[in-house]
């Protein structure tokens, strides 16, 4: 199946990299990808927002002095995340960003290519699905050569499998609730 050929790539770079965990929120990846990191056997760490899931991924680098991974999405998504992103590069945290190209989605009509910049110390494109294995494989490498720091890979819907990166919430997301007064009377 096409789409999923993509999103099992991915996860399948991923876990030969020897990532165990991908960082982000519900919506940070199409439910596809979530599934297909967890058929390989990857931890899908979900936060409530996206510089809560940068923060986790940067708490996680530092304690394991390996590259850590957070799934971004939407530019956005990286606008939201931004203040993490700058502590990670000017403290040296080695990370990896999937995110989505500019305009991949028609409300996402910021050009963030600057302000991408300025956050990590490389963007890899991925051209084609056949290219996402050396992709991850080089943005681990490069988030730790010379000074460590954030290294984006930047990935079109139609290499997924022409579904977009960020997407809609997981279905194995749990909806929780605050218990209501009249349960705890």
């Amino acid at each position: 199946m096409a789409r999923s050929t993509g999103f099992r790539l991915l996860a399948d770079a991923l876990r030969q990299a020897g990532v165990s965990r991908v960082h982000g929120t519900p919506r940070a990846l199409d439910p596809e990808a979530w599934r297909a990191i967890s058929k390989v056997g990857l931890d899908g760490a979900a936060a409530a927002t996206e510089i809560g899931a940068a923060f986790m991924a940067i708490g996680e680098a530092l304690r394991s002095g390996r590259p850590s991974v957070v799934a971004l999405g939407s530019r956005p998504a990286v606008a939201l995340a931004g203040a993490a992103l700058a502590q990670a590069r000017e403290d040296g945290v080695p990370l990896v960003i999937l995110v989505e190209p500019p305009g991949s989605r028609p409300r996402d009509a910021l050009d963030q290519d600057p302000e991408l910049g300025v956050l990590v110390k490389g963007m890899i494109p991925v051209p084609r699905p056949e290219r996402i294995g050396d992709a991850v494989a080089s943005a681990l490498h490069h988030a730790l050569s010379g000074a460590p720091g954030p290294v984006a890979v930047i990935v079109p819907r139609d290499v997924l499998g022409g579904q977009p990166l960020a997407g809609v919430p997981s279905p194995e997301r749990r909806q929780t609730t605050a218990p209501r007064d009249k349960d705890h009377a």
